[in-house]
């Protein structure tokens, strides 16, 4: 009797367990639609999932819509969850937080990336939220570069921005509220550690708070186990972590030894120690330290079998393997601001150095006083040739560029198309800067060069490349 007692409990349990257990969600249809008020000829927009993607990882595309002649568009999603998406390519680069359901219409100037209307429908208030953290924190709406009065109006924002936050919690879903603190975090992040270096690389008198840095960087770093679909969170971490590898008394795959283990230590979840490591190896990766991550990768495959990441690094370092020092550097066309033709083999006979850029990269444009004195330092090698290469995507900023910089040195070619240019898409470029010196032959000699803030070290570079030797210098 009291089996039979047991049993009947047991599948009574597992009656009500079942009962109990939710039901998966069905996706929603989920709608973006908009204008690009100053487009004049139809545009391709694809929109990017980042709810899984890193920097300088392979991009997940959701869909691709084509605008009409008028700069108009129409996006259907199916969504079972809320996710960070992009939209992306001829246009701008505009991130948004949608979750299922949501409906939202929008006018945005494809130039000068700002709301130009209001956004209305289901959704629309968290497009708007995101505009304002943008305005309110965001490094380049400061307009000023008076280290004193810089601190005060981000200070000043800041806190009108935490007092915001807390006043609209109850407003949106917590899955809005996870993703807007994320978006705090990383602006006070990137303004206190990020940014504050690069002033100071461009000789820009704005001190560090190192204390206040570090706190930023402890707070993102526990924040992230929220798991937060926040593409730029995670980014600050990996920046943060390489940053604290990064030394000159370490081998590579020292330095890739010790991200592995500081990004473990972190105790994430499988998917998110996943993006970190990848994201870590792809970096090294890149700029052609093929062997030293060559391991690290299979290793990877082997603790993540059920991960894509580790099979697309492969797949990618086997691709990269093309672009060895020695190999020949495939032609590359782009157009003169004249519009005439340019083609990389012309240069044969010189020594070619390559900055891949665009008027939107910060870091790019940072790079530019710098890249000025390297070309002075070299003005006299007859066979020496500074190719400067943009991407944008926009060629009427380029050429804006241009005609306010007359004094900048060079040649000057535009391959337009952001990360979907020929050059971008033959060399593998997934992030700006990229700097690539090729030889007399039209060989590769570094697929990823020194950039030009590293000053002694890029002109080494240069002369062994040009065949100086130091006795001659």
């Amino acid at each position: 009797m009291m089996n039979k007692l047991v049993n009947l409990s047991l599948l009574t349990l597992s009656i009500l367990l079942i009962a109990c257990k939710p039901e998966p969600k069905e996706p929603l249809k989920t709608f973006i639609s908009g204008k690009y008020v100053d487009q004049k000829k139809p545009g391709t927009i694809y929109i990017k999932d980042l709810s899984s993607e890193m920097e300088f990882h392979f991009p997940i595309y959701l869909d691709s819509v084509v605008t009409n002649d008028s700069g108009e568009f129409f996006i259907e999603l199916h969504l079972d969850k809320p996710t960070e998406i992009a939209l992306d390519g001829d246009l701008e680069y505009l991130k948004l937080f949608v979750e299922p359901g949501d409906s939202i219409y929008f006018e945005s100037d494809s130039d000068y990336r700002t709301m130009l209307a209001l956004a209305t429908g289901k959704g629309a208030e968290k497009v708007l939220l995101l505009d304002q953290a943008d305005t309110m924190l965001g490094f380049l709406k400061l307009r000023t570069y008076d280290s004193t009065e810089m601190n005060t109006q981000y200070t000043t924002r800041e806190a009108a921005f935490s007092k915001l936050l807390n006043e609209v919690k109850n407003d949106f879903s917590p899955e809005f509220m996870e993703y807007l603190t994320a978006e705090y975090l990383y602006q006070k992040h990137y303004y206190l550690s990020v940014f504050h270096l690069y002033m100071q690389m461009s000789n820009m008198n704005l001190p560090l708070d190192t204390a206040a840095a570090d706190k930023a960087t402890d707070t993102i770093m526990e924040y992230i186990k929220t798991e937060v679909p926040h593409s730029n969170l995670k980014r600050a971490i990996f920046s943060s972590i390489l940053k604290e590898v990064n030394f000159d008394s370490l081998s590579v795959s020292e330095r890739i030894s010790l991200y592995q283990q500081k990004v473990l230590d972190l105790g994430l979840s499988d998917s998110l120690t996943n993006q970190l490591l990848g994201t870590g190896y792809f970096f090294y990766q890149r700029r052609g330290e093929l062997d030293a991550v060559e391991p690290y990768i299979a290793d990877m495959q082997k603790n993540f079998p059920t991960m894509s990441y580790g099979a697309d690094l492969m797949a990618d370092f086997k691709e990269r393997k093309r672009f060895e020092k020695g190999a020949m550097a495939p032609n590359i066309t782009a157009t003169y601001p004249d519009s005439s033709a340019f083609q990389l083999s012309d240069l044969l006979g010189k020594v070619v150095y390559i900055d891949v850029w665009a008027t939107w990269c910060g870091p790019c444009i940072q790079e530019i006083p710098h890249a000025e004195k390297i070309q002075k330092e070299f003005e006299n090698e007859e066979d020496f040739v500074f190719l400067n290469v943009s991407v944008d995507g926009h060629r009427p900023s380029w050429e804006k560029y241009l005609e306010d910089h007359p004094e900048e040195g060079g040649i000057h070619v535009t391959d337009p198309g952001n990360f979907d240019s020929q050059i971008a898409k033959t060399y593998k470029i997934q992030g700006i800067p990229r700097y690539m010196i090729i030889d007399r032959e039209g060989k590769i000699f570094s697929i990823s060069a020194e950039r030009p803030s590293s000053g002694d070290k890029l002109i080494t570079q240069l002369n062994e490349a040009l065949g100086i030797s130091l006795e001659k210098m």
